[in-house]
């Protein structure tokens, strides 16, 4: 399979780091500053955005859209503290109220279960999508060389951020040209004659594949065939020690595990 014929639509990488408390309070006053601004008056959704930090970020390289996140999930622990401090900041609505009660029960039934995370994480996500049209492997090249981009790369690696898992979530187009290995799609769902009778005859035009144990990491795949091309989404898990490595081993993974499904034209 000719690896220049490979079209993505989607190509979206997470990481997960821990998180040390002098990141951490780095990250607070500088990425989320704008999230963990609260007002005596807050209601339900800014609580939950003071609780869960995010900072979102877009930009359009040609007709590329990508958007980069950064969100900090609080290690149970810490979030109990969080939340008792914050109920001495605002006013204690119904709705918060009920909110802070369920959130402290979930942390006390993790708290028992065990927690795998030894401290806060940091979670940073690059998203490159094309809905109306495909890219190739050289776009994303593009994407990484953006300073935007770059930016988050230099900024991950002079930290003491510790790499925890991480994953690979990508569409790959190919045309009608191409098969999937033995045929089995399309093909028809054989219902009995009575119910056939009602709805017509039906055709599967895809499968949904879940996968445990895979020395590669893959997670799940989708394959279905539309508008005469075949469209394969894969979740892959994976850990790479900093962001900047994605490229280009994200996408000739992609590449090389859809040559296990798919067969090239003669």
């Amino acid at each position: 399979m000719n690896d220049s014929n490979a079209r993505f639509k989607l190509f979206c990488i997470c990481q997960e780091f821990y998180l040390d408390e002098e990141d951490k309070e780095r990250f607070l006053k500088t990425k989320f500053m704008d999230s963990r601004k609260i007002s005596p008056e807050a209601n339900l959704e800014e609580v939950k955005q003071y609780l869960l930090p995010v900072y979102i970020k877009s930009l359009k390289i040609e007709n590329i859209q990508v958007a980069y996140y950064f969100r900090l999930y609080f290690h149970p622990k810490t979030m109990l503290r969080e939340m008792e401090e914050l109920s001495n900041q605002i006013k204690l609505t119904k709705d918060i109220g009920e909110f802070f009660d369920s959130r402290q029960k979930n942390i006390a039934e993790m708290l028992e279960t065990g927690i795998k995370y030894k401290t806060d994480v940091l979670d940073i996500s690059i998203r490159i999508e094309y809905k109306i049209d495909y890219f190739k492997q050289k776009d994303i090249e593009k994407v990484w060389k953006k300073k935007e981009i770059m930016d988050i790369f230099e900024m991950e690696e002079s930290s003491s951020l510790e790499a925890l898992s991480g994953n690979i979530c990508s569409k790959l187009i190919y045309d009608r040209k191409y098969k999937l290995i033995g045929g089995i799609l399309p093909t028809s769902l054989p219902l009995p004659k009575q119910i056939e009778s009602k709805v017509g005859q039906t055709t599967v035009n895809g499968l949904h594949l879940t996968f445990k144990e895979s020395p590669i990491g893959l997670e799940k795949l989708e394959i279905k065939k539309e508008n005469d091309e075949w469209e394969l989404y894969f979740v892959i898990n994976t850990k790479v020690n900093h962001l900047r490595e994605f490229y280009p081993q994200g996408p000739e993974l992609i590449i090389s595990i859809s040559k296990f499904f798919m067969e090239e034209p003669k």
